[in-house]
């Protein structure tokens, strides 16, 4: 078997299998992040009495708070999840 036959045999199946991992391990971390961005939006949205450009201003600003706390959820997930995942930025 030629050099070139087997890397692509091995490796493409490998590289999809890694991508679809670190898809997966994103997907995670950005939805434990977004959890209380979220819970924030549904529990305003559903307290809102307002009807027409009114809410929508309201639902704007909302919007707008639950991207700044999701921002700082990824502030606490992220090292927990760099722990979990015993990923490190040191040299060794």
């Amino acid at each position: 078997m030629s050099g070139a036959v087997w890397k692509h045999r091995v490796f493409t199946p490998f590289q999809i299998l890694v991508t679809l991992a670190l898809f997966a391990e994103a997907s995670i971390i950005l939805g434990v992040a977004a959890f209380p961005a979220v819970e924030i939006w549904l529990w305003i949205a559903d307290r809102l009495p307002l009807v027409g450009a009114p809410r929508v201003l309201a639902l704007s600003i909302t919007g707008a708070v639950c991207y700044f706390v999701f921002g700082l959820a990824l502030l606490v997930v992220l090292p927990i999840a760099r722990c979990a995942g015993r990923a490190s930025t040191r040299s060794r």
